[in-house]
């Protein structure tokens, strides 16, 4: 019986394969073990320090981010990335690091997911912090003599027609601004 060679791979395609892995790690280099929700915001622009989702303690997905451009914009591009990297939390945090301050913008998964069109827990939102706030203002501005009238309108939306696209983001940017009023120095 004749034995069977076995060709060995020429040393010099080891080194080819060796030098194409090195370009490529070379030229994307930040690209590996970052998730896709980092890489999608890296192609809009922004800097990603960390996100992580806490299931154990405060069952919150948490993203923090160098400030970059308009922060509304910014902060909407957190939420949607934390919403399918933490998709099983009970809310959001999105912290915008900035020279001199920090400051956590935070949302609740219901509202999040009502204003993007998708199923959420109407109960569970009412009892939200974000929505009780937005209430408490609301009534209080109908006890002033001479009250906001945007205010008025979409509280007064809210009460005949119910959580409506207008009313849900009327809420989102109240708590938008409440949270922007309160960064932190670092």
């Amino acid at each position: 019986m004749k034995k069977e060679k076995v060709k060995k791979i020429p040393i010099w395609v080891w080194i080819l394969i060796g030098v194409i892995i090195a370009l490529i790690i070379i030229n994307n280099p930040m690209d590996i073990g970052k998730s896709r929700q980092e890489k999608f915001l890296e192609d809009q622009g922004y800097e990603v320090n960390s996100i992580f989702c806490d299931y154990d303690i405060t069952n919150e997905g948490y993203l923090e981010m160098e400030t970059y451009g308009d922060r509304e914009d910014q902060v909407d591009s957190g939420f949607i990335a934390l919403n399918t990297y933490c998709p099983n939390v009970d809310n959001f945090g999105v912290m915008i690091i900035e020279p001199t301050k920090r400051c956590l913008y935070r949302m609740n998964i219901d509202l999040y997911r009502a204003w993007s069109g998708e199923d959420y827990d109407e109960e569970k939102l009412k009892n939200s912090i974000e929505f009780l706030t937005w209430e408490g203002h609301a009534k209080k501005e109908f006890q002033k003599s001479s009250p906001d009238p945007m205010v008025i309108l979409y509280y007064n939306e809210y009460l005949e027609e119910g959580l409506t696209p207008s009313v849900l983001y009327d809420i989102i940017l109240f708590n938008f601004e409440l949270d922007h009023q309160i960064c932190k120095e670092k």
